[in-house]
C-alpha cells in the first residue's frame, strides 16, 4: 500500500492541535508562574510532549519506511543476487535509523524551542496566544496573525518527512544496482501541478532506451536545472525517482 502524505500531514496537524490546546489547559488551571515554571523547565514537558503523540508520530513513521521499504525492495529485487540483496537490506536499516534521528532530532529542537518560549512568556507577563502567536512566527519568519495551531510540526518537518521516505526508496535501488553500470534508468513518477521545471522537462523529454547510472549521478541537464539520483537540485519534496528499465 503506497504511503499517503496527506494522511501524514493531516496527522501532523492534528498532534499540534492536541499539543496545545493541552498546554492552553494547563495554563488556564490556576497553577502559580512559579509551579508553571518549574514544570516547563523540568522533563516534565518532554513527557508531556511525547504524550500528547510524539510517540505515535515517531513509531508511525517507522512503520511508513517499512511500507517504502516493501516497495521499492519488490520493485528491484528479481535477477538480483543473494549477496546484493544481503547488503541492500541491511544498508536500508543503517539509513532508516540515520532518518528516524534526523526526525526526533527536529522534534527535540522543537521541543527546546517551545520551552523557551513559554518560559519567556510567562516571565514576561504575555498571553498564552501570544506566546503561541510567536512561537510559531518563528518557524516561518513572520508573525502567525491568526494563531493557528499549526506550529510545533510545521510545514518543515513535513517536507522532511516526505522527502525522506522518497531518498530512502532512491537509496535502495541506487544500492542495488551500484555493480551494475550498464543497467539503464528511467526518470518515473508523473506530473502533479507543483511539479518543478526541471523534472516536467525531462518527464517529457526522457533519452530513448534510459539512462546510465553513470549518466545520472553525473548531472542531466535540462533548460531549468539539473536532475540526478535524488530528483532535482535541491530536492525538497520531489516525487520523482529512477528506476530500472526492464
Amino acid at each position: 500500500m503506497p504511503i499517503d502524505f496527506d494522511e501524514i500531514t493531516k496527522r501532523l496537524n492534528a498532534r499540534d492541535k492536541t499539543l496545545f490546546r493541552s498546554l492552553e489547559t494547563l495554563f488556564a488551571s490556576g497553577a502559580t508562574t512559579d509551579e508553571l515554571l518549574d514544570f516547563i523547565v523540568s522533563n516534565e514537558l518532554d513527557e508531556f510532549v511525547a504524550k500528547g503523540g510524539l510517540n505515535k508520530i515517531l513509531q508511525q513513521h517507522d512503520n511508513e519506511f517499512d511500507i517504502r521499504f516493501k516497495e521499492s525492495f519488490n520493485r528491484i529485487k528479481s535477477g538480483l543476487s543473494q549477496e546484493t540483496l544481503t547488503r541492500v537490506v541491511e544498508n536500508a536499516e543503517l539509513i532508516k535509523a540515520s532518518n528516524n534521528r534526523t526526525v526526533l532530532g527536529y522534534f527535540q529542537y522543537q521541543t527546546e524551542r517551545l520551552r523557551t518560549h513559554l518560559a519567556s512568556g510567562l516571565i514576561g507577563g504575555k498571553s498564552f496566544k501570544d506566546t503561541v502567536i510567536e512561537f510559531g512566527g518563528g518557524i516561518v519568519g513572520q508573525p502567525n496573525p491568526i494563531a493557528t495551531w499549526h506550529h510545533f510540526t510545521d510545514a518543515n518537518v513535513g517536507t522532511v518527512i516526505h522527502t525522506s521516505y522518497i531518498d530512502y526508496g532512491r537509496t535502495i535501488t541506487a544500492d542495488a544496482f551500484i555493480d551494475s553500470p550498464e543497467q539503464k534508468f528511467e526518470y518515473v513518477g508523473g506530473l502533479i501541478p507543483t511539479s518543478s521545471e526541471q523534472c516536467t522537462f525531462l518527464m517529457n523529454n526522457q533519452k530513448e532506451g534510459g539512462y546510465t547510472m553513470a549518466e545520472i549521478r553525473g548531472g542531466i541537464q535540462t533548460p531549468d536545472g539539473t536532475i540526478n539520483w535524488s530528483g532535482r537540485v535541491p530536492n525538497w519534496n520531489c516525487i520523482h525517482e529512477f528506476l530500472p528499465v526492464d
